[in-house]
């Protein structure tokens, strides 16, 4: 999957709820099937980890759900920035659409989350500033997905992916993850 990942076995979560479903069904996917997974690459200070969340049904207009999707992951950040570690997560800037290479019959937007340290939390290590990880989500006439990367030295040394750069991973992830239903 995407290049040197491997699936993880165990489900630590993160996945869509029932609820996530029925906000892409209000977005504009008929009968969403969730899907999620988790891969990882590296170990210890070089692990970096790959998260997959969407559903699969008949979508008519992509792009309206993608703008949906976002606007609620935008509206959740809003109402609670805090996560189970205690960091701080803050959408930064807008959606941004990206074309990668290849990339084809589908929309893509990518938007960068900051997360620092928040009052509390077990930040041991992370640089004070933060770090920024990446969120691209992608969708075409039959799948809406989005995928996060994250980075543990890039993270470490305050250099996050570009959005571009998770565009490309996310288009492997895309690729990878649709299978063709007779």
């Amino acid at each position: 999957m995407a290049g040197d990942y491997t699936k993880e076995s165990s489900g630590s979560g993160g996945g869509l709820t029932s609820s996530d479903a029925d906000d892409f069904e209000k977005f504009g996917v008929s009968n969403p099937e969730p899907v999620s997974a988790e891969y990882k690459s590296g170990e210890g200070m070089s692990v970096k980890k790959l998260q997959l969340n969407g559903v699969w049904g008949e979508v008519k207009d992509p792009e309206s759900v993608v703008d949906g999707a976002f606007a609620k992951i935008a509206q959740e950040a809003e109402k609670d920035s805090s996560t189970s570690s205690g960091m701080k997560a803050e959408l930064v800037g807008s959606p941004e659409t990206v074309t990668p290479s290849g990339f084809e019959n589908a929309v893509m937007k990518c938007q960068n989350t900051k997360f620092t340290p928040g009052e509390g939390s077990s930040s041991s290590g992370i640089p004070s500033k933060g770090f920024t990880i990446p969120i691209c989500m992608w969708g075409d006439n039959s799948t809406v997905g989005y995928v996060i990367v994250s980075d543990a030295a890039a993270a470490l040394s305050g250099n996050s992916m570009s959005l571009d750069e998770a565009g490309e991973v996310t288009a492997k992830v895309r690729n990878d993850a649709r299978v063709e239903i007779k």
